[in-house]
């Protein structure tokens, strides 16, 4: 694990590099989604680390990232991205987002476009929350500092985060990450609801992307589910969309190998 801090946050990271010709690799970022961390890209890493020059990064407060000192916002989380690259002396990077990440990895390719060399789009959903969703997002944040994440609580994250084939099939693996959401510290969670709910429209700001773009859908997503991707592929000009079947939002770790290979197929593409 490495770190690099700032605005007195430390973010935590792993990179790896292929043995031979690293310094000449293609570099590829990971960002994972909201309550995870940067393990639920182990399979992706794996099919990766041997050509790619592979950074999985923790978002604040995620994984072994210390919470920081304030509260914070999507941006925040994109500087964080160009940090790292920063200390790696990584100029150009391909950039993997899942849901959060997602968000994040728009940010930075509008925000840092000499940074991103191309987009893969995963869980994502251009268009911040309203209604009903923003009430019950606001609410959960109360309920969550009050009480932390309570199983009541956490059953519904569990259902919105994971596929119900992936709970259903796959109980041993569904179990690993139900107790990490169990552990997650209730500031950790409200800090991420925070910056999640405050992102700001960019359905419109996407349509200026001028790198190749991918877009994946979970086939089980109920928090991102097709609707969400459709729109995000018509906005981008030349994006596609790949769909995964029996796959929720975390879809990573529900189906590593279908997942992956969305990746993949899409950064060897020329």
């Amino acid at each position: 694990m490495a770190t690099v801090t700032r605005d007195g946050a430390v973010i935590a990271y792993d990179v790896w590099a292929p043995e031979a010709g690293a310094d000449d690799a293609p570099a590829v970022v990971l960002l994972h989604n909201i309550f995870c961390d940067r393990r639920v890209f182990e399979h992706a890493v794996a099919m990766l680390r041997s050509r790619f020059r592979t950074i999985a990064i923790d978002f604040r407060g995620h994984g072994e990232s210390p919470l920081g000192p304030r509260p914070y916002a999507v941006a925040d989380l994109a500087d964080d991205v160009v940090a790292v690259l920063d200390r790696e002396k990584v100029a150009r990077a391909s950039v993997v987002g899942l849901s959060l990440g997602a968000t994040v990895a728009m940010e930075l390719a509008l925000s840092h476009p000499s940074r991103v060399e191309r987009l893969v789009l995963m869980g994502a959903d251009a268009a911040p929350d309203g209604g009903l969703a923003s009430f019950r997002n606001a609410l959960f944040c109360r309920l969550v500092m009050l009480m932390g994440m309570r199983w009541f609580l956490l059953a519904g994250v569990t259902k919105t985060l994971f596929g119900a084939w992936f709970r259903r099939h796959a109980p041993d693996r569904f179990h690993v990450f139900r107790q990490r959401l169990a552990d997650l510290d209730r500031r950790a969670a409200q800090y991420a609801m925070g910056a999640w709910t405050g992102r700001r429209p960019l359905l419109d700001a996407v349509a200026s992307l001028e790198v190749p773009v991918r877009i994946v859908v979970g086939d089980q997503d109920v928090s991102c589910p097709l609707p969400c991707g459709e729109r995000l592929r018509d906005a981008i000009a030349g994006a596609d969309l790949v769909r995964v079947p029996d796959a929720g939002h975390t879809m990573t770790a529900e189906r590593p190998e279908e997942t992956t290979a969305a990746i993949v197929s899409f950064l060897d593409r020329r």
